[in-house]
């Protein structure tokens, strides 16, 4: 233990004194003047920039491995078969006649004539029931390893959990292929099985942010990780086209082959270069090293600390952060995931846009929604070293997430049938909806940095549930007439999603961190570090005697500080 002793820039004496350490020595230095004992942002890429860069690559990865099915199906569908049993069985779950309303946007001006992507059918002869269940089935396992797998990241380790998850996805992904020409039930098995293992990344990854990632840097760096999720999705949107008719690597299992391979590239990397904590990194600096743990420091903890630490159910489930963060999470999640599986379909169906078209105005409002995320992640981190409160700057860009995206789906609802109106209202309500990676999106890490991974599991397992009833209400309304009433009715609904989950947010959440991570806490916040009696037994005095005040500065003007090293 090495206590550092910095001088107030208000009392009398050198004031070019910073630190009793020689001035060679590594740590010399890291501390400034002030009150509020601000630590010096190291210069310079560090150990927590290779982490954001991996961990950004890794939802990349993962969420490749996720929509890479909703694309290959596509090619995979025998469509002439599937529409001559159509004909067979008029009364089958294929079967619709087309309202007379379906071309109401077609009044006037004649259809465009659609491009044909894919010249070939696919193998298999699957109804459109049982491409749904297909689909579906990877969100039941995503949806079931959500807690334990917060729970894996804070007992096992973030860095094994988040990297095992992705590793295992990506072996499956690579059997996908085999297990389709076997039988469909294996299909559906091994989909879910991934769903499984990728459910375990965003507590993982989320617990892991918090123990590396400062207050004054959380928005940009958790944002930038959180961003692969958006980038994976428009480029597996963009390439699938053309991996498809690579007829020499197998067509459409060239879509499961290639995501696959990437995904076992990407954790050899992470397996390598990638600790769950500061303290393992055998390569961080130790400048970066003292900057992260003023902000983390370990508490004096008993000996029988290695066992697991269990997590306070009874206290955080009467917690009402907790509840608005559930709520606000679950709205979020049924707008993206309405606008992420019906807008092709609204494209294609009302606005009549040929399929190469839609990917790519499908993909665009991904890439947009990452340039204003990383945008007001700087922002919001640029207000909170200015001063302004953690809850009020959650509140305020998450306000701007979810309310203005919210106003831009009422427009979509009346633009009708002005389809360059309709598509610039989607990319302004994706895009701005990334403001809330500065939002609710990193709340988790506010009310409880220790159990952060299992908050993320318990309301990102709740929201997902919205990935299942958001298409299921569209389906609902829509039943095969995608009129501008009914559609209209679709995107109001998820416009009120948007409007009561953020309203609920903004009354009832908050940044303060919970008393219910306190007495269980291993990190604790130093801006602000009370006299430790342990540091006060090494110098051989007591609080008392070293005249010592509550916030941790001596009464003569002297801030005092102890670093871990």
């Amino acid at each position: 233990m090495v206590w550092l002793l910095s001088k107030d820039s208000s009392s009398s004496g050198d004031e070019n004194e910073r630190c009793l350490l020689d001035e060679n020595h590594p740590y010399y230095g890291a501390l400034v003047d002030g009150k509020r004992m601000d630590v010096k942002r190291p210069n310079g890429w560090g150990a927590r920039h290779s982490l954001a860069v991996l961990g950004c690559l890794g939802f990349f990865v993962s969420f490749s491995l996720r929509v890479n099915m909703s694309m290959a199906i596509v090619a995979m569908v025998n469509h002439t078969a599937l529409a001559e049993l159509s004909h067979q069985h008029p009364g089958g779950p294929n079967a619709s006649a087309p309202p007379p309303d379906v071309d109401i946007c077609h009044q006037g001006k004649a259809a465009p004539k659609e491009e044909v992507v894919i010249t070939e059918d696919g193998p298999f002869v699957w109804t459109e029931m049982m491409q749904g269940v297909i689909l579906s089935s990877y969100f039941v396992g995503y949806t079931v390893s959500q807690i334990p797998g917060g729970r894996l990241a804070e007992r096992v380790g973030a860095a094994r959990t988040f990297g095992g998850g992705i590793f295992l996805t990506a072996l499956l992904n690579l059997l996908t292929p085999v297990c389709t020409h076997w039988r469909v039930e294996a299909l559906i098995f091994i989909r879910a099985l991934q769903g499984v293992a990728s459910g375990v990344t965003c507590p993982a990854i989320h617990f892991m942010l918090s123990r590396w990632v400062p207050p004054p840097e959380r928005s940009r760096i958790s944002t930038f990780v959180y961003i692969g999720k958006q980038l994976g999705t428009a480029m597996t949107i963009l390439a699938s086209g053309p991996l498809a008719g690579w007829r020499w690597a197998g067509g459409w299992q060239s879509i499961f082959y290639v995501t696959g391979g990437v995904g076992v590239l990407w954790y050899m990397c992470w397996l390598f270069l990638i600790y769950d904590t500061p303290a393992q990194h055998p390569r961080i600096s130790a400048r970066e090293r003292l900057y992260i743990d003023t902000y983390f420091k370990p508490h004096a903890v008993p000996a029988d600390s290695e066992k697991p630490v269990g997590f306070p159910w009874k206290q955080a489930l009467m917690s009402r952060p907790l509840y608005a963060l559930i709520v606000v999470h679950f709205c979020q999640n049924w707008g993206d995931y309405m606008i992420m599986t019906e807008l092709p379909t609204y494209i294609r169906t009302v606005l009549h846009y040929p399929l190469s078209m839609n990917a790519f105005y499908s993909a665009i409002p991904q890439l947009v929604k990452v340039v204003f995320a990383l945008t007001v992640s700087f922002m919001s981190d640029g207000l909170v070293n200015s001063g302004l409160g953690l809850s009020a700057n959650r509140k305020l860009w998450n306000s701007v997430g979810m309310y203005i995206p919210a106003l831009m789906m009422v427009g979509v609802s009346y633009t009708g049938c002005h389809d360059i109106a309709v598509i610039s209202l989607m990319v302004g309500t994706v895009g701005f909806n990334g403001a809330i990676f500065s939002g609710y999106n990193i709340n988790h890490m506010d009310l409880a940095p220790n159990f952060a991974g299992t908050l993320m599991g318990l309301t990102n397992c709740v929201a997902t549930l919205a990935g299942v009833l958001a298409p299921f209400a569209t389906g609902y309304v829509i039943n095969g007439h995608p009129t501008l009433e009914n559609w209209r009715t679709v995107f109001m609904t998820a416009a009120g999603f948007f409007v009561f989950g953020n309203t609920v947010f903004c009354v009832f959440g908050t940044a303060k961190q919970q008393k219910w991570n306190e007495p269980l806490a291993m990190y604790e916040n130093n801006l602000g570090l009370a006299y430790s009696e342990a540091g006060a037994a090494e110098k051989g005095q007591g609080k008392k005697d070293a005249g010592m005040t509550g916030d941790g500065a001596k009464k003569d003007g002297w801030p005092l500080k102890k670093a871990v090293l």
